[in-house]
């Protein structure tokens, strides 16, 4: 007989009922109830998704677990070389039961391991208590901070909390300008059987940096190992680590494992579908937008000629900003009649305007060679703390310090540009011959199709090309442009199919496109969906 479904739908439960179609009598009934997909849910408490609670734990684990591999090392160590009065055998039992060694410990971790750092720029500390200040700083070590990327201003790891009377790492590094962070934080200890005020400025209610840390252990070896012969230089690297200009080499106590690159997370180029996309501050990048500029300004109804273009593209690259009516008066070229109105702003070149800086390499930066600018480049762009680049420029490229201190201030757009690096040189190149951007792009695409074969090409035959391209340009017009230009590429340039495939732009595919009557369902096309997302 024919039977009603009668449903009841709720944010998280389904209630159903079956009914006699004839009697309208309920045959039967039931509901099923979802489990809740948070924690705290309509407690009144940030509500969180089970995975999200399950993350945050995880993470927490793994930190916990790292820790204690990490203090595990730096006891080995001492253990070794009789810096600790632990056996290494303690120590393994330690490990397996979780169960503190009382006994052996007590009396070293008594130790007041502030009153022992003031006191070890005097007189010789033994060993044993040189190890109890490592192993106290092992476990506070401060903040790694990257002072080269974003500024301190209104950051509160630097400038503090005032409402928890909380200082920032500016306010302790005034303090501590003339002794060592132990030092001073050992004055603020109250005399022995006081205790804490309200209005006391606490020792550990602050932020620190590494640094601060770092540079404290270094003074306090080096003063230490005259009166220890044990304290060799390489014990010193393997406990604290090296801090230099060309080499840096993390000891057991700063340890800090890599982080994993994100670099799966920029997109790829519009044109080099293989390629990712290139830091927007990237001088090849950079001088491609100063000709893309220069190449597309007309004065007089006509556009410029190869010296005006040339001395437009170097101006867009030795400013950082500037108005129209600034260029016409660089061109001495006050009554012309430019596409360009003289109060429009236009944004040049940051990275190119900086370095070429009378203070830094003045226009001498324009003749450094292609790597020579690389190499200072990818030190901008990948040395995160101003003194060891300042260090490093010195030693490496026989700078000043003064000279040193400018380039160590800059900082890097950190934006990633619409094209790859690759595609950027390809246009550049035609660029410099005078052509306008998308004229450009189309011929870059087919040198970039061509690949190491280009290099063999006479500089006539080059000309030959962008001659019959422009042609076919200014007699076709729209998808007829198209047309003319697949045939001259495959018929008289002979490309291959997969040599079509590396074209730029739309000529390289409108005879594969065929319209589909519905979506696909298979693992490619789904990978082909997941690249029509938006990544950095």
């Amino acid at each position: 007989m024919p039977n009603l479904l009668g449903l009841t739908l709720e944010p998280n439960v389904i209630g159903w009922s079956l009914l006699d179609a004839k009697s309208k009598k309920i045959k039967a009934m039931g509901s099923h109830v979802f489990p809740i997909g948070n924690v705290n849910f309509g407690s009144g408490r940030k509500e969180l998704s089970k995975q999200s609670f399950r993350r945050t734990k995880r993470i927490a684990r793994v930190a916990l677990a790292r820790n204690r591999k990490r203090k595990i090392k730096v006891l080995q160590i001492l253990i070794k070389n009789k810096m600790c009065p632990l056996g290494m055998e303690e120590l393994k039992l330690w490990q397996q039961t979780k169960e503190f060694p009382t006994a052996t410990l007590k009396s070293w971790f008594q130790m007041n391991p502030y009153a022992l750092r003031k006191k070890a720029l005097e007189p010789p500390l033994s060993l044993e208590e040189l190890g109890r200040i490592i192993y106290q700083i092992s476990i506070h070590r401060g903040f790694p901070t990257k002072d080269r990327f974003g500024s301190t201003a209104g950051n509160a790891i630097y400038v503090g909390i005032p409402a928890s009377q909380k200082p920032g790492i500016l306010h302790t590094q005034n303090q501590i300008a003339n002794c060592t962070l132990g030092v001073y934080l050992e004055g603020l200890l109250p005399e022995e059987g006081n205790t804490y005020r309200k209005q006391n400025e606490r020792v550990r209610n602050r932020f620190l940096s590494r640094d601060m840390f770092q540079n404290e252990l270094h003074i306090i070896w080096n003063f230490q190992a005259q009166f220890h012969s044990t304290l060799t230089e390489e014990l010193k690297i393997q406990i604290i680590g090296q801090k230099s200009a060309n080499k840096h080499q993390q000891g057991a106590v700063f340890y800090q494992r890599p982080l994993k690159s994100q670099k799966f997370r920029v997109g790829k180029c519009e044109l080099e579908k293989t390629k990712t996309k290139c830091s927007i501050s990237d001088l090849t990048y950079q001088e491609m937008l100063a000709y893309q500029w220069a190449n597309q300004l007309k004065k007089n109804g006509a556009y410029l000629d190869e010296i005006e273009r040339h001395k437009a593209a170097h101006y867009f690259m030795t400013k950082k900003r500037f108005s129209f009516k600034r260029f016409r008066f660089y061109l001495e070229e006050v009554d012309s009649i430019f596409n360009y109105k003289d109060d429009e702003i236009i944004k040049g070149s940051f990275i190119h305007a900086t370095l070429s800086d009378s203070e830094i390499f003045g226009n001498g930066w324009f003749s450094f060679s292609d790597s020579e600018k690389e190499i200072l480049w990818h030190k901008l762009h990948f040395f995160d703390n101003k003194d060891k680049l300042k260090e490093n420029l010195i030693l490496t490229h026989q700078l000043g310090y003064r000279q040193a201190s400018k380039i160590a201030q800059i900082n890097l757009d950190r934006r990633y540009a619409p094209l790859s690096k690759k595609a950027s040189k390809n246009i550049l190149f035609f660029l410099k011959k005078g052509l306008v951007y998308n004229m450009a792009v189309i011929l870059a695409g087919v040198k970039s199709s061509l690949g190491a074969s280009w290099e063999n090409i006479a500089s006539k035959d080059v000309d030959y090309i962008i001659r019959t391209v422009l042609n076919l340009y200014k007699s076709n017009k729209g998808m007829q442009f198209a047309h003319a230009l697949n045939t001259f590429l495959t018929e008289e340039m002979e490309l291959t199919s997969i040599q079509y495939a590396k074209l730029y732009g739309v000529y390289r595919s409108d005879n594969t496109l065929m319209l589909k009557s519905k979506y696909e369902v298979s693992p490619n096309a789904d990978r082909e969906i997941n690249n029509l997302r938006v990544h950095l």
